[in-house]
């Protein structure tokens, strides 16, 4: 546990020898979190750094590619949209050295709060 209560998350790092030499990217996934429960669209927050400087972004649910960018300052903050029950997410960064590297999180969509006009009835 941290200071505030949250549950320390491990930081990825991957080495990739690439044909300009060594390179590394590390990858921080702060949501969404292991084993946890989301309403959709699901909230996915991320980092990553490189010597070589970040090119991009995958996020694939299921297998599925469910979203891609090109943003290199090396933060993600977006949501993806799926249905109820459980998923795998696998968020990518890359480098602009071609090197990568994923984190998975297995999560639970539960579908959201159904509202029920109660008053006024019809006629009122």
């Amino acid at each position: 546990m941290n200071i505030c209560g949250g549950a320390l998350r491990p930081i990825l790092f991957l080495s990739v020898l690439t044909g300009s030499g060594f390179a590394q990217v590390s990858l921080n996934v702060s949501q969404p979190i292991d084993s946890q429960s989301y309403s959709s669209p699901v909230p996915v927050t991320a980092s990553a750094s490189s010597p070589a400087g970040i090119s991009g972004w995958e996020i694939y649910v299921d297998s599925k590619l469910a979203f891609k960018n090109t943003d290199t300052s090396g933060n993600l903050d977006t949501t993806v949209s799926t249905t109820a029950g459980g998923h795998t997410f696998v968020i990518k960064a890359w480098d602009n050295s071609g090197a990568n590297t994923a984190a998975t999180e297995t999560i639970t969509v539960v579908s959201g709060p159904s509202v029920t006009l109660v008053s006024p009835s019809d006629g009122e």
